[in-house]
């Protein structure tokens, strides 16, 4: 009788010792399981995740079809050849070439500034021709975004005894997008869109101009021709790959966006078109 209560108590003490070490064998299996899955980088640091951001389409006239990406990782502009990045936490701006492997980098203010310049041909406060103040007309929805609508008007348009011209603007500005330090990653797209970006809080979606020549004493216009500067195609939110925003390898640096903007045989612009 005491043998076999001997031999059940080891049997007992064997099953709870098997217990014990299936559960901790299962709570290793568990916690290797998380380890292997979560995505790592080469050096075993994890892999950034997408982010919810915007993905924004355009034609605008002096680059053709571009893409926009922003999300709290960056922001890209991205058009056949040339492209555009900036990052936090400095918020530099790259412009590249990605055909010549060339780059100029901006400090956050010189870049804000020097894009500038380059969209509006370095003529902002030369031009001979004054306009009246902008004026909101009301709000409209562009691609999927409402935006406040401006125009102004040239108070001194060309004209002379027989003829006399009208040139309106109209342009479409929406709110900048709700995400962190999204001022400073919109500074570039919002500069290369917005006309009077200090007074207009946002960026430009839609831009058209209307040029008119009249005879005078005649009602119908000779020439109307309309303008579309800046068109917002698609404007969609979505996760973004923090990669987008990445410049990529083999990149010469420069010291004139110069280099970045023409082709190496001097041909011409990168592209042909800016």
């Amino acid at each position: 009788m005491v043998k076999q209560i001997f031999v059940a108590s080891l049997r007992n003490a064997s099953l709870a010792a098997s217990l014990r070490n299936a559960s901790l064998a299962a709570v290793l299996v568990t916690a290797l399981s998380a380890v292997w899955c979560k995505p790592v980088g080469s050096a075993g640091e994890t892999k950034p995740v997408p982010k919810m951001g915007y993905k924004l389409v355009m034609k605008v006239n002096y680059f053709g079809r571009i893409e926009w990406s922003v999300s709290p990782d960056g922001a890209r502009l991205s058009s056949p050849i040339l492209a555009i990045t900036c990052k936090p936490p400095l918020f530099e701006t790259h412009l590249y070439n990605t055909e010549t492997k060339k780059v100029k980098v901006f400090d956050k203010q010189t870049g804000f500034d020097r894009l500038g310049a380059m969209m509006e041909g370095g003529m902002a406060g030369r031009t001979r021709y004054k306009y009246s103040p902008w004026k909101k007309v009301g709000d409209e929805v562009i691609a999927g975004r409402k935006c406040t609508k401006f125009t102004r008007e040239m108070l001194n348009p060309q004209q002379d005894a027989q003829r006399y011209a009208k040139y309106v603007e109209e342009y479409w500005v929406s709110p900048q997008f709700d995400m962190p330090h999204i001022e400073e990653l919109m500074a570039p797209l919002t500069r290369l869109t917005s006309r009077d970006f200090k007074m207009m809080k946002g960026f430009g979606m839609k831009r058209i101009a209307t040029w008119q020549v009249y005879r005078r004493g005649v009602a119908k216009p000779d020439v109307d021709d309309k303008l579309t500067y800046l068109q917002t195609l698609e404007c969609k939110k979505m996760l973004i790959d923090p990669k987008v925003f990445d410049m990529g390898s083999n990149y010469k640096p420069v010291s004139d966006e110069g280099e970045i903007l023409f082709s190496d045989d001097g041909g011409g612009l990168a592209g042909g078109r800016f």
